[in-house]
């Protein structure tokens, strides 16, 4: 009776673990490997791109939405996700562009109108779920909605009305982080535990007020509810363990005094930076040390005018990144590792264009 129990155990602990999704290579699903990149065009415009595999890349939306340039994607699962950028004319009504796909990216739905969303640019979104999301943008922008986008309201409303936020967080329904830059003289960062009923502003003892060093804050990201990295203007890097309430900095020598753009925190030890003219810094032990990794060859070798500007990981191997060339011809940049970075490939853009932001559904960004 005894091994009859055991084997019953065993048989059902494997079950277990075949069933589990995951990040890991031998997802069953796929879903980690779906998903999307946005941007715009040199001559202007909007460009929104898809992957299915990590590896190839189509255009999508072509003829649905409007011609603006997308400045950040928020992908929830493989046929859910968010998309943001410039504000586009509407029967004369010009209003903050927020997209909306429900099957994979075949239709692209334009969400709100100028009676909730505001005619600026919104330059970040990021989903809690399918249908808790939060979008940011210039003036004090913070919009939220609760039901998969039909209603936005806005929040944190006259808290900072000269800030343009840049980026926003959704570690889940009630921890959010927004960054930014107050009159392009200070970095913002402020936080909400109750989803966005309160927000309080955070960084201010810790972060100099320094306009020609600390002046912008360009991203945000979240281990936990107590462990998040923003980074922005001037190498500037500061992470916190408390849930901020003190912010420690970390800024990587390794980007020189360039603009970090873009940040993914894969642990409250490991992560990357990505910044201008082709940088790439990964550390493995909370920001202590950075180490430079090398990104592809290009033929047009764009190190002194490419950005990069967007990064996300599904996994401590599988890592996209995604920038802009503005000189030459070849404009895009869509970065891949399956090693942790010890080696970046490049992969092929369906459209040349320079590309923003990145976001996978098998990961929290």
């Amino acid at each position: 009776m005894n091994h009859f129990i055991f084997f019953l155990r065993f048989i059902l602990v494997l079950f277990l673990i075949l069933s589990v999704g995951g990040c890991s290579d031998d997802d069953p699903s796929g879903e980690a490997l779906v998903g999307w990149a946005v941007g715009g065009p040199i001559t202007g415009g909007g460009t929104i791109i898809h992957t299915r595999n990590g590896q190839t890349w189509v255009q999508q939306g072509e003829s649905q939405i409007p011609y603006v340039r997308y400045t950040d994607v928020s992908a929830v699962d493989s046929l859910n996700a968010w998309v943001v950028g410039e504000s586009s004319p509407n029967d004369g009504q010009p209003y903050g562009t927020i997209l909306r796909t429900r099957d994979g990216g075949q239709t692209w739905i334009r969400q709100g109108s100028p009676l909730d969303i505001p005619d600026e640019e919104l330059s970040s979104v990021s989903a809690a779920d399918g249908d808790v999301a939060w979008v940011v943008g210039g003036s004090g922008i913070v919009l939220k909605t609760t039901d998969s986008g039909v209603t936005w309201v806005q929040q944190a409303l006259d808290m900072l009305p000269n800030t343009a936020f840049q980026r926003v967080y959704a570690l889940d329904r009630e921890n959010v982080w927004a960054v930014g830059s107050d009159n392009m003289t200070t970095a913002v960062i402020i936080h909400t535990s109750d989803g966005g009923e309160t927000w309080a502003r955070q960084g201010e003892k810790d972060i100099p007020p320094d306009p020609l060093m600390y002046y912008a804050f360009i991203d945000v990201h979240a281990v936990d509810t107590k462990t998040a990295w923003a980074v922005g203007a001037r190498s500037t890097a500061f992470m916190t363990t408390d849930g901020g309430q003190n912010w420690t900095n970390k800024t990587p020598a390794c980007t020189l005094s360039l603009d970090n753009n873009g940040v993914c925190a894969l642990t409250g030890l490991r992560g990357w930076v990505v910044a201008d003219t082709n940088n790439i810094c990964f550390t493995a032990d909370g920001g202590d040390t950075w180490t430079n990794q090398t990104p592809p060859a290009s033929l047009e070798a764009p190190t002194l005018s490419s950005a990069l500007l967007g990064v996300t990981a599904i996994d401590r191997k599988r890592a996209w990144i995604v920038g802009e060339n503005p000189i030459g011809d070849e404009h895009a940049l869509i970065y891949h590792t399956t090693n942790g970075g010890n080696l970046w490939q490049k992969q092929v853009s369906p459209v040349n264009a320079c590309f923003r932001r990145v976001s996978f559904a098998g990961a929290r960004r």
